[in-house]
């Protein structure tokens, strides 16, 4: 199942993560996990295969993610989400 950005934002509030700690996880540059997290970037493939098997995500939490995910987006929809603090470092 395709990742969005909305669903990497969960995913680093579920483990808690500042975005160069999951960028380091990952093994890539906290620019591209910014640009995703921001909606200015796609996932790759191959960056999503690493999210699963760096944060073992079964198909159990993924659906949970993307509950959360999809709230959000209604958050966001409605105003109710301060973008600045949700992007934050």
């Amino acid at each position: 199942m395709k990742l969005k950005n909305t669903d990497l934002t969960i995913i680093r509030f579920l483990f808690k993560l500042q975005k160069n700690e999951m960028a380091k996880k990952l093994g890539v540059s906290t620019a591209l996990i910014t640009q995703v997290d921001k909606g200015q970037l796609a996932l790759s493939e191959k960056l999503e295969e690493r999210i699963f098997k760096v944060f073992n995500i079964d198909s159990e939490l993924l659906m949970f993610i993307k509950l959360l995910a999809f709230r959000l987006e209604q958050l966001q929809a409605e105003g109710r989400i301060n973008e600045d603090k949700l992007h934050a470092e």
